[in-house]
Parts: C-alpha cells; sequence; structure tokens
C-alpha cells in the first residue's frame, strides 16, 4: 500500500515542483537588464564607387558580383565617405577571398594585407575576415579599399562591409555563422570520446577497429565543418590553416568512411573501394606538391576533388542498399546517414559554385554533416551494445562449463583448461605450486546433519582457499569434496605464505570436536621438466599424508 501511494504521489509532486520554477520565473525575468552585447553593426551597403587599376567605373551597392573574367591581378578599389551619424564607431569589418588588401581613410594607410606572397611559394591569399580599427575623428572621411586578387575565380566577389564597434562587429561575425563553431565543437567531441573509448574500455575487442575508423572519420568531418567557419578566425587568426586542415580532411575523409563501412556491414568489393578510398590520400600528397612547387592551388581542385567524393560516396551509398537487400540489417544505419551525408556534400558543391558563400549554404551543409555524424554514432553504440550483451552471453555460458554452481570456484574442466594452458606456455623459469585438498568428513556431515549443512561446509572451504589465495591463484573444486589451487610462478616464500594463512584460516574453522576440517598437500611443477601426473600425484600423496597425521593427532588428544 505504501508503494502504491507513493507511486501516485511521483507526479502530482513533479508537477508542483514546476510549477514553481514558473511562477518563480516569471516574476524574476520581470527584472530589466541593458543588453551586454552592444548594437548590430551598420552595413554600408550604398553609395560604393567601383575602380579598376585607378578608372572609376560604376557605384555598386554591396555584397555584388562583378562579372568581369579579365579582374584577376587587377587592383579593384571601392570607395565611399564613412558615415557621420553613428555614435560608436571605431572599427570596420568585411572580409575577402583571394585578395590582399590595403585599406586607406583619408589618403592614410589604416590597414594592410598581403598574405607574404613575396615570401611564399603558395600563391594563396584564404578567405579572410579583416578587423579594422578606425582613427578618431574618421567621421565623414574618404575611405578607400583596394585589393588585388590572385584568383579569377573569387575575383568579382565583394562582400558586405560593416562599421561599429569591435565587440558588436564580432558579435555580429558569431550570429552569421557561429553556429557552425557549435556544429565542429560536437563533431570534435563525438571524434575524441570515440578514440577514447577505442583506446581504453574498447581496447582488445572486436569493436576497437570501428570505433577508431568512427572517431577519425568525426574529426574529419568536423575539421571540414570548422574550415567553412568564418567564426574560427576569432580563435584562428590563420585561416589558411583551417583551409589546409579542411582540404586534407576531405581528402582523407574517403579513407576513413569506407573502413568504418567494410568493417560494419561489409559491403561487396571491399578491396576495390579501399584501393579507391587510398587513392584520395595520395592525391592529397600529390596536390601539396603542386602547389608548393606553383603549379595549381587547392583552389584548383576543390570541385573536381568534391565531384569525385560525391561518386565515391554514391557507390557506397548503393552498395550499402545491396547490403540492406542481402539482409544485413546494420546497413540501414548507415544508408539514413548517407542520405545526410549526400545532402551535405551537395550543398558544398552548390556553395562553391556560387560567387560567394551565403549562410544558408553553411547551414544546409552543416546539418547534413551533423546528422550524418549522429545517425552512425547511434550505430556504433548499437554495434556495441549488440557486442556487449552477446559477450555478455559468451561469459555466462563459458561461467556455466566452468564454474562450479555450488562454491562458485573454478570446477574440475577449468582445472583441466588450465593445465593445459600452462603445459602449452610454459617456460623453463616457470614453476607452479600445487595444492590439493580433502574435506574431512563430509559424507559424516550430510548424514547427520543434512545436505544442506554438507554444502555449507564445502562453501565455507571454497571461501577460505579463495581469500588465501587471492591475487596470486586460483581455486577449483574438482571432486565431490576435493579442491586444488594451482599458484602461478611460485618459489619457496610464496609457497609458504599461502601454507601458513591456509594452515591459520583451517585451524580457526575447527569443528566444535577440535578436529581440522581439511587436509591438504601440495608440490611444485616445473612445466619444462616435469611431468603433471607426477606433481599431483605428489600433492595427493602429501595429502593423505596430512590426512593420516590429523587422524592420529585427534585420537592422542581425545586418549
Amino acid at each position: 500500500m505504501k508503494k502504491s501511494l507513493l507511486s501516485l504521489l511521483r507526479l502530482p509532486l513533479l508537477l508542483l515542483v514546476i510549477l514553481a520554477i514558473i511562477i518563480t520565473l516569471v516574476d524574476v525575468c520581470r527584472i530589466k537588464f541593458d543588453s551586454v552585447w552592444e548594437a548590430q553593426p551598420t552595413p554600408l551597403a550604398d553609395n560604393w564607387t567601383l575602380a579598376l587599376d585607378g578608372q572609376a567605373v560604376s557605384t555598386i551597392t554591396l555584397p555584388v558580383y562583378v562579372d568581369d573574367k579579365n579582374l584577376h591581378n587587377k587592383t579593384i578599389t571601392i570607395s565611399r565617405t564613412l558615415p557621420t551619424d553613428i555614435e560608436l564607431m571605431n572599427s570596420l569589418l568585411f572580409r575577402t577571398s583571394q585578395k590582399t588588401v590595403k585599406v586607406n581613410i583619408d589618403n592614410e594607410i589604416v590597414y594592410s594585407y598581403d598574405a607574404s606572397m613575396s615570401e611564399r611559394n603558395i600563391k594563396v591569399a584564404g578567405y579572410i575576415n579583416h578587423f579594422i580599427w578606425i582613427p578618431k575623428g574618421s567621421e565623414g572621411a574618404l575611405i578607400e579599399i583596394e585589393m588585388t586578387s590572385w584568383s579569377p575565380d573569387s575575383a568579382g566577389s565583394l562582400y558586405e562591409v560593416l562599421v561599429g564597434t569591435r565587440t558588436s562587429t564580432i558579435s555580429w561575425l558569431l550570429r552569421y555563422d557561429g553556429i557552425s563553431l557549435i556544429f565542429s565543437f560536437i563533431l570534435f567531441v563525438i571524434g575524441l570520446l570515440s578514440l577514447l573509448m577505442a583506446l581504453t574500455v574498447m581496447k582488445g575487442l572486436s569493436t576497437h577497429s570501428v570505433a577508431i575508423h568512427f572517431g577519425l572519420l568525426e574529426l574529419c568531418v568536423g575539421v571540414w565543418v570548422a574550415s567553412g567557419s568564418m567564426s574560427t578566425q576569432l580563435f584562428i587568426p590563420n585561416q589558411l590553416v583551417l583551409l589546409t586542415s579542411g582540404v586534407a580532411a576531405m581528402f582523407m575523409l574517403s579513407y576513413f568512411l569506407t573502413r568504418y563501412v567494410v568493417e560494419t556491414i561489409h559491403i561487396r568489393y571491399e578491396k576495390a573501394m579501399t584501393w579507391i578510398s587510398m587513392m584520395f590520400p595520395f592525391a592529397f600528397f600529390v596536390v601539396s606538391m603542386l602547389q608548393i612547387c606553383g603549379l595549381l592551388t587547392y583552389n584548383d581542385v576543390f570541385i573536381p576533388a568534391a565531384i569525385l567524393l560525391f561518386m565515391d560516396i554514391i557507390a557506397l551509398f548503393i552498395l550499402s542498399i545491396i547490403c540492406l537487400k542481402d539482409g544485413n540489417k546494420d546497413a540501414k544505419f548507415f544508408i539514413g546517414a548517407m542520405m545526410f551525408l549526400l545532402a551535405a556534400v551537395l550543398g558544398e558543391m552548390v556553395l562553391l559554385l556560387l560567387p560567394y558563400q551565403t549562410f544558408t549554404n553553411a547551414i544546409i551543409m552543416n546539418s547534413g554533416m551533423l546528422g550524418f555524424s549522429v545517425i552512425l554514432l547511434i550505430q556504433v553504440v548499437h554495434i556495441s551494445i549488440r557486442y556487449i550483451r552477446k559477450q555478455g552471453k559468451a561469459e555466462y555460458m563459458y561461467a556455466l562449463a566452468h564454474v562450479d554452481s555450488l562454491t562458485q570456484v573454478g570446477n574440475r574442466m577449468a582445472f583441466d583448461e588450465r593445465i593445459a594452458e600452462l603445459k602449452h606456455k610454459s617456460n623453463p623459469h616457470n614453476r607452479i605450486g600445487l595444492f590439493l585438498f580433502d574435506v574431512n568428513n563430509l559424507k559424516t556431515k550430510n548424514d547427520k546433519s543434512g545436505h544442506s549443512a554438507g554444502d555449507e561446509l564445502l562453501k565455507t572451504v571454497a571461501s577460505g582457499l579463495a581469500g588465501c589465495v587471492d591475487g596470486y591463484g586460483h581455486t577449483y573444486r574438482i571432486g565431490g569434496d576435493e579442491f586444488a589451487v594451482i599458484i602461478d610462478n611460485c618459489d619457496e616464500e610464496r609457497l609458504q605464505s599461502f601454507d601458513n594463512r591456509f594452515t591459520k584460516w583451517a585451524y580457526e574453522q575447527r569443528t566444535s570436536d577440535d578436529y581440522p576440517i581439511v587436509a591438504w598437500g601440495s608440490s611444485v611443477w616445473n612445466c619444462m621438466t616435469d611431468e603433471f601426473d607426477h606433481a599431483f600425484r605428489s600433492a595427493d600423496a602429501a595429502m593423505y599424508c596430512h590426512k593420516d597425521k590429523q587422524k592420529k593427532t585427534w585420537n592422542q588428544d581425545r586418549i
């Protein structure tokens, strides 16, 4: 009745707590605070004058794409006057793609970015956010942004320009695509946790390799997502580091994905797909060397690489569908994940084809990547749980076959298998201590007090043996009233130590008439030179000598 009453009270009590929290929050939310974040920066969109190599061309509104194939290596200048009606204006923010930049305010240089082109073999300027301090008193001054493009593909891309405080421009950037940071952080955490589990808990298990490749796959996806986020520049100023990491992740993605698929659902043409996936890392090496030699850049291979990756993923997708039709239920997880990944890759390809990146494209790509990763994580957890259950069942069946059900120590089968194992792994320095035990008067105990009393006696002896040998040996019940203890790497000190411990324990367990409850004998077995049967007979003979000695001593004490 009490349990039923408690069960009935749980839900009302929970609802009362929730109600109290809601009422309290409604009240405290009436307090008004000024926002910690400053107002949004002001976009300078209109009234820009566009000039090419110093010659005015037109008036433009940002952002804009100038469709002119002759802009490569030309100096593109956009200029206008800074507003006078903005109270806080000490920072300017704009972005460029593959351009070196110089900013003048009233003909004075306030900022320059040349990407150290003269000192580098790789002529890539990167996709960069430019944060520029505006000198005091610059209201109404003429601002000129000079850009020189190092890539014909992005030469005509002119992005929006914003002014405000440094805090407001940073917060705008985080609002714009800071979600990419969150997505990449989640992916990094999933990948690192998977690797940590693989290197610790799963070490030596059949799921170890699956977890390793899943973790590396997640790290690749995380780097890919992070490399497409402009917000990462707040933490990694050199975006070319992320660009290189992102390209490497894209080329490595195929290999880790293929290895994961091969190990989880065992697709057809495993060797062929593995060889194809290995071509991607090799291609990355070749492209990197060609870039260092100045023959091409990563930008030149982005679209071809994305197309090839897309085709590779399509092939894995088709093969996984075939696996599902063949009855492999694990394939359904992978098929669902691949749908998200295909959407992400398509989004990335569209993004690369557009003249400038948009926030919507980033959301589509990042959401697809996250969905892909979460579904694969569910699959890894599913496989791990199934493996644990299978192992648990196997261990249970092993225990049924190798553990004595009454005393919970090893049985005769476990003893024989351990001896066979020691024979197989024998070495000249391995001396094994063998103890044999016989419970005294078990039949008499059963006849006088019942079998339950005899069972309790056997449990007591087994528990005592296990406690005395704990840490350096194992206990077995090898007969109705017979036990054995095997002590590994046994020397005289260890042999005597166990004998003393068990002698003390046995003395404390004497029956009411002072008769010892167990007799024992021991021998030392050299696995390399001695026959086990000889060692067993020696221990058995010593045990019966001890039993006779106990009987004589007890009879003398009774006279």
